[in-house]
């Protein structure tokens, strides 16, 4: 726990702002993962093409937000793979093949609308995500804890901006043992208090991607999440 009071800034010390570094290379794990497997069947009943479409952009989106930018022609290129789940899924429109030439125009109105949103909002830059991290780390450790009724969620709260903030990342990999490891709290303890955090809009619980089997926690007021609606 010493180290993440010195690191980090948790009760009683000032954040201390990691070294300014170089943003690392980030290839777009998500959206590979969403490619291939596609989207689950439970969305595609509630949603149909309207979920379909959204997954599109979503995935255009990761491509080209991606350090460094990924292309068209790669993005295209993984869709129309016969391993695409995600692209035969954008082939059907009510169970019947659209054909090629309509579906190539769906994969352009994505990629064209995932990078309108990212003009319209660009998204956190590496300082971005640090400088708002450690502010609300600094506003956490100065105020009372009212989220939830218990105080062990605060300490993993915090220890979830303070990675947020070494890293820079909006969604950093936490697992109840990582965080235990972390702040010394019990594992089980940490489990529970993820899950808490997660109920009260502060984290989101992305599934594993597929460099790593920890889930990937979004911190609710650092998410900059994909936009996909039409």
């Amino acid at each position: 726990m010493a180290a993440l009071l010195a690191d980090s800034g948790l009760p009683g010390l000032p954040p201390t702002p990691p070294e300014p570094k170089a943003a690392k290379p980030r290839q777009p794990g998500r959206a590979h993962d969403l490619i291939r497997k596609g989207v689950p069947q439970a969305d595609l009943n509630v949603g149909g093409t309207r979920a379909v479409y959204k997954a599109l952009v979503s995935t255009a989106m990761g491509f080209q937000q991606a350090n460094p930018p990924m292309q068209w022609e790669e993005w295209y290129g993984y869709l129309i793979s016969p391993e695409s789940r995600l692209g035969q899924q954008a082939r059907l429109d009510k169970r019947r093949d659209i054909g090629k030439a309509r579906h190539d125009r769906l994969l352009k109105k994505a990629w064209d609308q995932a990078r309108g949103n990212i003009e319209r909002d660009p998204p956190f830059t590496h300082d971005d995500v640090v400088a708002r991290a450690l502010a609300l780390l600094d506003e956490v450790a100065a105020a009372p804890w009212s989220a939830t009724p218990f105080p062990a969620d605060k300490i993993v709260y915090m220890f979830a901006l303070a990675e947020a903030a070494r890293r820079g990342f909006t969604h950093p990999a936490l697992s109840g043992r990582t965080v235990s490891e972390g702040t010394g709290v019990p594992h089980r303890t940490c489990a529970r208090s993820l899950d808490r955090l997660r109920d009260a809009g502060l984290l989101r619980k992305d599934s594993a991607g597929a460099r790593t089997r920890r889930p990937e926690h979004r911190i609710g007021v650092l998410d900059t999440a994909p936009r996909g609606d039409p």
